[in-house]
């Protein structure tokens, strides 16, 4: 055993980008080695230049105490519980020295299917898209031009500096050439180099004012590391909400930094789909996943933020006006059950319906024909301070027609507390539903359902309430045929009729008036033939959609030549 440990050789093999693995090569011995290493670089230009992948390969022998050395420190690394990934790489860096070469290799990655289509939609979105790859710079150039990321037209500006002060230099004499604050048709591309100085903290002010002056960004041959410090960098000066793509396992700490991070599957591995909060099959599924359904969840939401504080302020002004006709004694109208209640039962159905279903902000197509509409989410244009302000003030209006309606109706009466309360909750509900309905982008068969079911369940509910004896000693005030006293009474209809009415009069005379505007026409015109679909023929809801599939045709440019040459694009 041991004359077989002292004659076995331990080979450590590496590969990586050309300008890591020529920095850690050992001295030239021999002439043969010197023309390796030129006829290597020359390859590797010229594979660049081509657009293809490329990747250095180097080697070096281990003595048996060195492996030994070496493999007890990595699991040392390895167990830390904090620094575990720079411990390693200083680790692995202790072998990565003095390394013969072997040669490189040059693959063909082509694009997947619709990529340029795909930038071109996410950039007329409003999105600024960055792309950070360990490819050579002539290859990041290529694939720019082939994704369409510029065009012939564009204005190329490089950063490949290799110190502190010619960065500095580099980055002031771009910033002196171009005017700041507002974008130009220019794309900056820098190397890994030069980033690592770029993100000091003294550098870094110059080099987020440069980038905003480009319509894109190229990092190349950047590492996993510097890709994550892009993007921190990124979120801590501008503030903006940041979004990560990739596909192997060196985009998982640039996805884990990121706000989101969507990982593509393929056959780069699942690492990055671990990692990742969303994950797609092929590139061209981004499209629908940001622009349509990222436009769909943001206004959803929007929406239901906007319903819900409008139905809880509604509900409790009710509550506060009737405290003037009580001495402020902290009693309520209704009984305690429907207080309880009333976010549970009252008005959750079509909430659900509505803000789960509901293809707010427009149809899938509508988006993708034209992605600008993504603006209206990225600028708040839904949730702010004038539509919240607008949506206390509509609460406060609905609480206090449905309140002064029904009480000078019952003014001169005999009517208990609990009747009086139970019509007024009634009435309420009603109008909150009514009102879920009418801002709905699309009426449909179950959203019309759930909110006029609930109102029904409400009614029914409140009639039986008042007939189960046992829940009579749940509460202070006997609920006996209080709501059927109520209902019975024909002056409950008629304030039901004239509170939707004077509730939704402002409503409709502003969407008079918006009709008439060029600008809010179409939207007023879409609304309208929803709601004659659905009055037409309400199972359109339940009938399934066909969609014919779109071939794309890409095209590579080789910066060499600068001639494009078509080419059929695969996955």
């Amino acid at each position: 055993k041991q004359w077989y440990q002292r004659r076995v050789a331990i080979t450590a093999g590496t590969k990586g980008a050309d300008t890591a693995i020529f920095a850690r090569l050992r001295k030239s011995v021999s002439t043969d080695e010197d023309a390796l290493r030129s006829t290597t670089l020359d390859n590797i230009n010229k594979f660049a230049k081509k657009g293809l992948r490329t990747l250095a390969f180097a080697y070096r022998h281990l003595e048996q105490a060195e492996y030994q050395h070496f493999i007890m420190k990595f699991r040392q690394a390895s167990s830390k519980m904090e620094g575990r990934s720079e411990a390693i790489s200083k680790v692995c860096g202790m072998i990565e020295q003095n390394l013969i070469l072997i040669g490189a290799t040059g693959v063909e990655d082509k694009l997947q299917e619709s990529v340029p289509e795909v930038l071109t939609s996410l950039r007329n979105a409003g999105i600024v898209v960055w792309v950070l790859t360990g490819d050579k710079q002539e290859t990041a150039v290529s694939i720019g031009y082939s994704s369409q990321m510029y065009s012939r037209d564009t204005n190329l500006l490089y950063i490949r500096t290799s110190g502190y002060e010619e960065t500095q230099r580099r980055l002031l004499e771009l910033l002196e050439s171009t005017s700041t604050g507002q974008m130009h048709k220019q794309a900056l591309i820098i190397n890994g180099c030069s980033m690592s100085y770029v993100l000091h903290p003294q550098l870094r002010g110059l080099f987020i004012r440069l980038c905003q002056t480009c319509q894109t960004v190229i990092c190349c041959r950047v590492t996993p590391i510097q890709k994550s410090q892009i993007v921190s960098t990124i979120k801590e000066e501008l503030k903006v909400m940041t979004l990560a793509v990739g596909d192997g396992a060196n985009d998982v700490s640039m996805l884990r930094q990121a706000n989101i991070g969507i990982g593509i599957a393929g056959r780069e591995g699942t690492q990055a789909v671990m990692a990742s909060d969303f994950a797609v099959e092929r590139f061209e599924m981004l499209r629908k996943l940001v622009l349509v359904h990222g436009h769909w969840t943001y206004h959803r939401i929007a929406d239901f933020i906007l319903f819900f504080f409008y139905k809880n302020i509604m509900f409790v002004a009710l509550e506060f006006f009737y405290q003037f006709f009580n001495g402020f004694s902290g009693n309520f109208p209704q009984e305690e059950f429907m207080i309880i209640t009333f976010n549970t039962f009252w008005t959750t159905p079509g909430t659900l319906v509505s803000f789960t279903l509901n293809q707010y902000g427009g149809s899938r197509d509508e988006i993708l024909a034209d992605p600008a509409v993504y603006k209206h989410g990225r600028h708040d244009l839904t949730v702010n301070k004038k539509n919240f302000f607008l949506q206390l003030l509509e609460a406060v209006y609905h609480a206090a027609i449905v309140f002064v309606i029904h009480t000078m109706s019952n003014w001169d009466s005999n009517i208990s507390k609990l009747e009086f309360g139970g019509g007024l909750t009634a009435i309420a509900i009603f109008i909150m539903n009514v009102n879920l309905l009418v801002r709905s982008p699309n009426i449909t068969l179950l959203l019309f359902a759930s909110c006029f079911g609930t109102v029904l369940v409400n009614f029914v509910w409140l009639l039986l309430y008042g007939q189960l004896g046992f829940l009579y000693e749940l509460f202070k005030e006997d609920p006996h045929f209080t709501f059927y006293m109520a209902v019975k009474d024909p002056i409950f209809w008629v304030d039901m009729l004239i509170c939707t009415i004077l509730a939704f009069l402002p409503r409709i005379f502003i969407r008079i008036l918006v009709s008439y505007n060029p600008r809010y026409s179409k939207d007023f015109e879409k609304s309208f033939t929803s709601f004659q679909t659905f009055v037409k023929n309400p199972g359109n809801i339940f009938r399934k959609r066909r969609f014919e599939p779109v071939s794309v045709s890409l095209s590579e440019v080789n910066v060499e030549t600068g001639t494009e040459t078509a080419s059929e694009a695969r996955v």
